[in-house]
């Protein structure tokens, strides 16, 4: 028999299946489809502007009327993204579903963007490595500023950031703008101060009576470090000597014991 769709098909094994009936404003409408056709699933790579990509597409002959099984993706996944399944007119198809074909078939691949993080650490007082603040997260191929905040750690000067724990690693400085294509983690590096004095002087606005008893609270204890840095001492960790103010004038000394090593300094001592 006579075909209008080519000589290699065979209209003796075809059927129309009817599976829909409308209504509409000029009257009932029943929708079919003819079955038996050779048809095509195509599945198109959808690349679009991705960076080092070239779209591609696969063909998979079908015959119109069956029940077909979505294939996983079969082509190359960008670096950065993940495959997010396979999408028709913005409906998903997921991988291993299965859909009465009715005609040729167009699936598009859907690539998302991975998202990457950005771990901030130092080392505590007790020597392990501790989280400093919450962890960023960029998509991925994100210009991503390193951080300016940074932690403190007394007696060291902070010189930035390393992927290595051990300063081995690639150095980043505050502020550094970095494209990012991977997770990240940045440990604070830290350069030694040397110590350069302890000062010791009477609280400020402190008054002195004759009789009256000396306490550590009554004095300021500072470590100043070769960086600028000053560091006031808990007061609870020195001593002060005389405990009790036995002397009147402008200039009675006091001797302040802190980490085995005295310090002295004077006192104005008033009459009770």
């Amino acid at each position: 028999p006579f075909s209008v769709l080519g000589e290699n098909f065979n209209v003796n094994n075809i059927r129309v299946v009817w599976y829909t009936i409308k209504y509409q404003v000029d009257g009932y409408h029943v929708d079919g489809y003819v079955a038996g056709v050779p048809v095509k699933v195509t599945y198109h790579s959808n690349y679009g502007t991705i960076p080092g990509t070239t779209d591609d597409s696969r063909e998979v002959a079908a015959m119109s009327g069956d029940t077909y099984t979505v294939l996983d993706n079969m082509f190359t996944v960008p670096t950065g993204f993940s495959f997010g399944g396979w999408y028709v007119d913005g409906n998903k198809y997921e991988v291993g579903s299965k859909h009465l074909l009715m005609t040729d078939l167009h699936l598009y691949a859907k690539w998302v963007p991975n998202n990457f993080e950005v771990s901030y650490f130092y080392q505590n007082e007790q020597g392990k490595e501790t989280q400093f603040g919450d962890i960023d997260t960029y998509a991925f191929d994100t210009d991503v500023t390193v951080r300016t905040a940074h932690p403190e750690k007394e007696g060291y000067t902070f010189t930035g950031w390393n992927t290595k724990a051990d300063g081995s690693g690639r150095i980043y400085q505050d502020g550094q703008e970095v494209t990012l294509n991977a997770n990240l983690d940045l440990y604070a590096q830290w350069r030694k101060c040397a110590l350069s004095e302890i000062t010791v002087a009477p609280k400020e606005n402190a008054k002195f009576t004759y009789g009256s008893t000396l306490g550590s609270s009554d004095f300021v204890v500072t470590k100043v470090y070769d960086n600028g840095e000053t560091v006031t001492v808990d007061p609870e960790n020195y001593t002060v000597s005389p405990s009790a103010l036995e002397t009147v004038g402008e200039n009675v000394p006091v001797t302040v014991t802190y980490q085995a090593k005295s310090y002295n300094c004077t006192i104005r001592v008033d009459k009770a």
